[in-house]
């Protein structure tokens, strides 16, 4: 049930009544301490900066270390105690265990900042140039100036949910900018962290002697789709990314393909096709849709030759092919094209229809293929209900 008897929802109310004014001079306070160290951090990282005695600036980064842990002990303790308050407010209190909850996130991606700065600390105490002293001090405070505001932020809600106050528009808008900057932050870190992985890591020796490097927008046009597709199939196969966006033609009659059909002697532009009744001008759209046709065939062989641990590069890919738009920018009856996947479930070689069926459906069943277990994916109500997709 949502909520619980009077009597035992009271015995909730008077156990918080302790305890949460003590979660929120906790939260107060460890914030204040978290600005307090930044400011110092952020003061040396100047020095740094203003090239001071490397020495001095190392002894101010060494006394920083036991600060920046102690800061970090707190903030266990803080999460632990918000962990408590949580499991306390079980009852009729949905507004504050739902704050709790948000604040457990909020305070966990914190704390995984922890190790970064006690890194970036330690290598501005032991830097011999001014330089690397001072990106180091730099990077600690950047992090302890969002963890303090951030903290700050949750100290300000959790003060108002406690008081039985609801949350106004701009509060709820600060905590939710508050969790998406620190979901971002920690996304490009990730990125990062795995970048630099890559460093060291030589590239896989590959033949590219087919890759023909002089073709240009204002060339051929199968030589400019055919080169970029050879180089896309190249970075696969090396592993040097894992997803590639590649727009062959906007929609609105602008880019440097808008021109392609009448270098290919259709006569009109591509956008001018897309509009095309008339039957002269359709049949030179279905040319174009041919030649375009042939360019991905040429992109699916290249994947098909590059080998995989399991099957070929193109059996561990799915290529999704299509528009956002038909005649008259219509978001319905869009003609899609999936390939690949053979070692990810997909079954192909048919043709698949049905009326109103979302695109996000079958958006959420590329990502059930690839492995994610995805619950949704913007509108969808469901998988594919189809042979194509036997994973989702």
């Amino acid at each position: 049930p949502a909520f619980a008897p009077a009597p035992a929802a009271e015995s909730a109310r008077q156990a918080l009544a302790q305890l949460t004014p003590q979660v929120s001079e906790m939260m107060k306070q460890v914030a204040q301490d978290l600005k307090k160290t930044q400011q110092e951090t952020q003061a040396a990282a100047d020095q740094a900066e203003q090239n001071k005695p490397v020495e001095e600036v190392a002894k101010q980064a060494q006394e920083l270390q036991p600060k920046a842990e102690d800061n970090a002990e707190k903030m266990a303790s803080l999460q632990a105690a918000l962990r408590q308050e949580a499991n306390a407010a079980q009852l009729d209190q949905d507004a504050q265990r739902q704050m709790s909850r948000t604040a457990d996130v909020a305070l966990e991606q914190m704390r995984q900042k922890t190790p970064e700065i006690a890194q970036n600390l330690q290598q501005a105490a032991q830097a011999a140039q001014s330089k690397p002293q001072a990106q180091s001090l730099q990077k600690a405070a950047d992090a302890q100036q969002q963890t303090a505001a951030a903290l700050d932020q949750l100290a300000q809600n959790m003060a108002k949910t406690e008081k039985g106050e609801a949350l106004t528009e701009k509060d709820l808008a600060a905590a939710e900018k508050m969790e998406q900057d620190l979901t971002s932050l920690n996304a490009v870190e990730s990125r990062l962290i795995a970048s630099e992985k890559w460093i060291d890591i030589p590239l896989k020796k590959q033949d590219h002697s087919h890759v023909n490097l002089d073709a240009h927008s204002e060339g051929e046009p199968a030589d400019y789709y055919r080169t970029m597709f050879d180089l896309i199939a190249l970075a696969f196969d090396a592993d040097i990314t894992r997803s590639v966006a590649f727009m062959l033609n906007r929609e609105d009659g602008m880019g440097i393909s808008d021109t392609f059909p009448i270098k290919l002697g259709l006569k009109k532009t591509h956008h001018y096709l897309s509009h095309a009744t008339d039957k002269e001008g359709q049949l030179a759209f279905a040319k174009y849709d041919l030649f375009l046709s042939q360019q991905l065939a040429h992109f699916f062989q290249r994947m098909n030759e590059y080998k995989d641990r399991d099957g070929t590069i193109l059996d561990n890919t799915i290529v999704l092919y299509g528009s956002g738009a038909s005649t008259t920018h219509n978001p319905k009856n869009l003609p899609t094209l999936v390939a690949g996947g053979g070692k990810l479930g997909l079954k192909h070689g048919q043709y698949w229809r049905k009326d109103y069926a979302r695109m996000s459906n079958m958006y959420l069943s590329i990502l059930r293929s690839l492995g994610l277990a995805q619950e949704a994916f913007a509108d969808s109500a469901s998988t594919l209900s189809s042979s194509i997709f036997t994973r989702s």
